[in-house]
């Protein structure tokens, strides 16, 4: 049930590129989650068959996976930053909470189209990930749309690079050598971190003379004037029981999920002249 997830983790990635087996790793993670099912179960919706965000599961994978390494690797690894909890990136996204701008859901876009640039306000809107929940009351014909948008200079392409932990951004490294990609997406299933995420290359940061802002100030890049020029944004509305938010620990799940990342427009000609041939692209799974 939870195989894919677990694939797709973090922490799994960073240490299988380390030439670490973790295929006993998985299956001492599979087991606690076996043994753990009493606690999984109350956070699933029986009605529409599908589980609630918990942490659950990753503190099961991040606890698994350091006990792991330090009972086999402990004298041929290091523990970096990339098996640490990123609570940066979760506090300054939880303090870049917006509400959802008006636009079409991901149900109502086309796919694989190129279109013009949004603007908001002062600012662009360079990047937008979104993912919806579509239902009736039944549980039944359940649907999910997700959409990418962004930023790049390819065709026909995802415009965000993936699987880099969050926690990179406060680093200044952000950004894989040889990506062409300007945006990079995260995204953390049942984890106490940020749920989405999406960030600008590093190096394309630096170019543009940006700098991190306190992360108490929410995920954002400040010119050397103090100005913001580079903004996350994050929502997640429209819960399962029809309120604000959630009541059972089975209702916690959003029918319609989200970011952004808006760049000050004098600022993105500065980015079009550093990349030719940049166009914003929507692509949906």
């Amino acid at each position: 049930m939870y195989d894919e997830i677990i694939d797709t983790n973090d922490y799994i990635i960073s240490l299988d590129n380390k030439s670490i087996d973790v295929y006993e790793m998985k299956e001492n993670i599979q087991n606690k989650i076996d043994a753990k099912k009493d606690i999984f179960n109350l956070f699933w919706n029986r009605i529409h068959s599908i589980s609630s965000p918990n942490i659950n599961l990753e503190n099961i994978i991040f606890e698994e996976a350091n006990k792991f390494i330090y009972l086999k690797y402990k004298d041929q690894i290091e523990l970096d930053i990339i098996l640490k909890q990123d609570l940066k990136s979760l506090i300054a996204t939880k303090n870049s909470l917006i509400q959802r701008p008006s636009f079409l859901r991901p149900s109502k876009l086309g796919n694989n189209i190129e279109v013009d640039f949004t603007e908001v306000g002062e600012y662009v809107r360079i990047a937008k990930f979104e993912h919806e929940l579509v239902v009736n009351d039944f549980g039944e014909n359940r649907q999910q749309h997700i959409v990418f948008e962004g930023i790049t200079p390819l065709e026909k392409e995802n415009p965000f690079f993936e699987y880099l932990p969050s926690s990179l951004i406060w680093l200044d490294a952000f950004y894989y050598g040889t990506e062409r990609r300007i945006i990079g997406f995260c995204k953390k299933f049942n984890s106490i971190e940020s749920k989405y995420l999406i960030w600008i290359d590093s190096i394309k940061l630096e170019h543009l003379g940006l700098i991190l802002d306190n992360y108490n100030n929410g995920l954002r890049a400040l010119n050397n004037r103090g100005e913001v020029v580079l903004k996350f944004g994050y929502w997640k509305e429209n819960f399962l029981n029809n309120s604000a938010s959630f009541t059972n620990l089975d209702n916690n799940i959003a029918k319609l999920e989200g970011c952004e990342l808006l760049l000050r427009r004098d600022y993105l000609n500065l980015l079009k002249a550093l990349i030719p041939n940049l166009k914003y692209v929507v692509m949906k799974l």
